[in-house]
């Protein structure tokens, strides 16, 4: 694993295959990361540094987003689907909003 002075990794994190966008909720002490080949997004503990749990998505998710004043997460994946992981962990909403374009990894939340 790479690191650089200014940022030294602290330890490493099996998340699953393809890991392509991260989020971070530090409130509610979460992290979260696409993992495009595996058509999921992994979710782990900030302190403990251990995957929680796996939320299954879309095709192919590449991009993540932490909507702080909601507390949700939003994913997007190579098919231009946007779902919301927050809404039921289990059984996140997918298909919320389908975007035009293709690969629309940078997303955002504004308030």
């Amino acid at each position: 694993m790479e690191t650089s002075d200014s940022f030294p990794a602290q330890s490493a994190i099996p998340v699953g295959y393809g890991p392509e966008g991260i989020a971070v909720d530090g409130q509610a002490r979460r992290g979260y990361v696409a993992c495009a080949r595996a058509n999921s997004v992994a979710v782990f503990d900030l302190d403990s540094r251990e995957v929680v749990t796996q939320v299954p998505v879309g095709r192919e998710p590449i991009g993540l987003v932490h909507d702080r004043d909601g507390g949700r997460v939003f994913s997007t994946d190579a098919r231009a689907v946007v779902t919301d992981l927050e809404s039921a962990p289990q059984q996140p909403t997918t298909g919320l909003v389908r975007l035009s374009g293709i690969r629309p990894s940078p997303i955002s939340a504004r308030p």
